[in-house]
């Protein structure tokens, strides 16, 4: 999938948010990799887009990113149907 970053933000108030700004309207691409042997499927982002947070000290428990999917599997998401997710 192909997303692009709406918004990082912290969820506790005393986390620095001053750099999260610079990661709006980042593009990057993200798979969907099916449970193996549960009903719950993962969405993950590719090693190039962790790093990326990685170097901005983001963390899953501490904050929250909005993207919208531009494209699945190379076919457009139309501008009326765009999906937006927030983890």
């Amino acid at each position: 999938m192909d997303v692009e970053i709406i918004s990082v933000y912290a969820i506790k108030d005393y986390l620095n948010t001053e750099d999260l700004k610079e990661l709006s309207n980042i593009k990057m691409r993200m798979y969907l990799k099916p449970s193996g042997c549960g009903p719950n499927d993962g969405l993950f982002f590719t090693n190039d887009a962790a790093k990326l947070f990685e170097k901005h000290s983001i963390m899953e428990d501490k904050y929250r990113i909005k993207l919208v999917i531009n494209k699945i599997n190379g076919v457009n998401i139309n501008e009326d149907g765009k999906l937006r997710f927030e983890f």
